[in-house]
């Protein structure tokens, strides 16, 4: 969906009129007299905010009123490729826009077509838009289309609409190289294109929130924390900073923290996705209960977003599984199925609940056909090492964290696993060795799977020293 925050609108005095008229007609039961497109944005605000449902209603309503109106069509065709994806009824909103000179037209028929997999049909329409869309929109329908391109794994060719930004020094260009470094699995890279763009505008809250996930997926859990508090301290009322920091003291295993920014989101956010992230903590606090019951609350309130229905099944699997009801487990995992949902991940989680069974045979067969469904080998055996060394068998574990070095000796992530893994084997050299390698290249990893050996006050980098000295060591 779009995203009005950029340009504060949504805090503007003429957005908040619309809302309060639109909001007391439709408690007193009334017509409302606002536009199509004043209604489009209280339906992006909606949506923005996790109200799914109210969201879809007000495009609704917009169009009862307004049948041919192009932004409230537009929106309600996004949301169910994205939100829904059932791409039939998409097509249905799509065919009804007359409007078919609009840059939002165009752009909603592109992302159809990458959403459906028809890339040539994507092309055609980039073509056919640059021939018909005013000549002020083309810098736009460049960006939507590169983003859209980047979303949906079509790199290479987003990476060719972007060199047709000229400004080069442009915060558009560098921000779009900074995605599509990511893309490419150079986080690093992007982060520091990001911290010039932030150099430039430091109060820019989007900015804030954007490097704090780029760090998050480099492993940067601090830095992404601090960054998130960055953003709050300019504006405590974004919730996706507060996602973002929960995510980082979540991956810091500091689950208390996690808790508190997780319970700050849901209250600025109107949907299911807080009661999910809540129920990971008390599941990682091993307070299966408390996350069962959460992740009921989440099903409950979850009728639209099947993004997050199923994400509430797998969980709902996960905790059962480890509450010793496989069965139970199990019928989750038949839901997903019926759901047509076939992702390596799904095998990942039948293969753990398989282990946590002592069906190591069958989590073997689960696990080496959602290796051969995986998209990224390698981030698939690390999942899967994790998961033998959390069921505890170590010597597996060990030789897949050996493997998956191996295959990538410049990889920092999970070096701190295979440390733990040799410590329970008692293989103290190599204990050691990749003990002080952890610290070095990943602390904040090290500090999460590795502090409940050391003293809670010690830092990362004093791990090896004392960890020579306990083991006599010189």
């Amino acid at each position: 969906m779009t995203n009005n925050s950029n340009n504060d609108y949504f805090k503007s005095e003429e957005f908040i009129n619309n809302l309060r008229l639109y909001e007391d007609s439709q408690n007193a039961g009334g017509g409302c007299i606002l536009s199509s497109d004043e209604l489009a944005d209280i339906a992006e605000y909606y949506f923005e905010k996790g109200a799914a449902q109210k969201a879809r209603g007000v495009a609704e309503y917009a169009i009862s009123l307004y049948p041919d109106a192009t932004s409230p069509l537009v929106f309600l065709a996004r949301f169910y490729i994205n939100v829904k994806r059932d791409y039939k009824t998409a097509y249905k909103y799509i065919s009804r826009i007359t409007d078919t000179s609009a840059l939002e037209y165009f752009t909603i028929l592109i992302e159809y077509y990458l959403a459906t997999g028809e890339y040539d049909k994507a092309r055609q329409t980039f073509i056919e838009a640059e021939d018909n869309i005013d000549q002020e929109d083309s810098l736009y329908l460049i960006l939507d289309t590169a983003y859209l391109l980047y979303d949906y794994g079509q790199t290479d060719e987003a990476d060719r609409l972007k060199e047709r930004i000229e400004d080069k020094e442009s915060e558009d260009y560098l921000k779009m190289t900074a995605r599509s470094l990511s893309e490419r699995g150079d986080n690093e890279g992007a982060i520091e294109i990001l911290e010039k763009v932030i150099d430039k505008d430091p109060f820019n809250v989007d900015n804030w929130i954007l490097i704090s996930s780029l760090q998050l997926m480099a492993d940067k859990y601090s830095d992404s924390a601090t960054s998130a508090e960055y953003a709050i301290a300019i504006d405590d009322k974004q919730a996706d900073a507060y996602m973002n920091l929960g995510n980082s003291f979540f991956k810091m295993c500091n689950y208390t923290k996690a808790l508190n920014a997780y319970d700050k989101y849901s209250k600025l956010s109107d949907n299911e996705l807080g009661d999910i992230l809540r129920a990971r903590c008390y599941f990682c606090m091993q307070d299966t209960a408390k996350a069962y019951q959460l992740l009921m609350v989440a099903k409950d309130k979850c009728t639209d977003n099947k993004n997050n229905l199923i994400d509430i099944y797998k969980d709902l699997a996960i905790v059962c599984g480890w509450s010793s009801k496989p069965e139970t487990a199990f019928e989750y995992i038949n839901l997903l199925k019926k759901e047509k949902y076939k992702d390596a991940e799904l095998n990942l989680i039948e293969g753990s609940i398989l282990l946590g069974m002592k069906k190591l045979e069958e989590a073997n067969d689960v696990f080496t056909i959602g290796y051969e469904l995986s998209k990224n080998k390698q981030e698939y055996l690390f999942q899967v090492a994790v998961s033998f060394y959390e069921h505890s068998y170590d010597k597996a574990a060990y030789l897949l964290f050996k493997e998956i070095f191996t295959r990538d000796p410049k990889r920092i992530r999970g070096l701190a696993y295979l440390a733990v893994t040799c410590n329970y084997l008692g293989f103290e050299d190599e204990f050691l060795k990749y003990l002080t390698i952890a610290v070095e290249k990943n602390p904040d990893e090290a500090k999460a799977v590795l502090g409940e050996m050391f003293p809670n006050s010690m830092q990362p980098y004093d791990y090896p020293e004392y960890a020579r000295r306990t083991l006599g060591k010189k």
